[in-house]
């Protein structure tokens, strides 16, 4: 009878970016997630299951880009579900580095690891 509650996470890769076919020369490292066009119908599958919440959204922005234009690409999504799923409210958007784009957007939660706890080597 347990029910799990969840945010869709949405991919920010801005869509005009030329060469935005993922990692490599000249592409947007994609961060992953739904594309936007596809939160409603994933939406849809999420409300209907009988042990799923769906709570609202989630997404980063993209690596190396301004991070304003992405989380302003993820309020308008945020705010098409809200509109057939009002109990969607979270927008979780942002990490230390893009606290303040984040929050100016509309973000209810943030995630501030390397604020508290420093930056972490990198595993390669």
């Amino acid at each position: 009878g347990r029910r799990l509650g969840i945010c869709l996470q949405v991919d920010l890769s801005d869509p005009d970016a030329a060469g935005n076919g993922g990692p490599g020369p000249g592409g947007q490292a994609h961060r992953g997630g739904a594309r936007p066009d596809d939160v409603p119908e994933l939406a849809d599958l999420v409300a209907g299951s009988a042990h799923l919440d769906l709570l609202g959204v989630m997404a980063v922005a993209p690596l190396g880009a301004d991070p304003q234009p992405a989380f302003e690409r993820l309020a308008a999504v945020h705010d098409r579900l809200i509109a057939g799923h009002p109990q969607a409210l979270m927008r979780s958007a942002g990490m230390s580095g893009d606290l303040a784009a984040a929050v100016v957007t509309g973000a209810t939660h943030v995630r501030l690891g390397s604020a508290l706890l420093g930056h972490r080597e990198s595993l390669k």
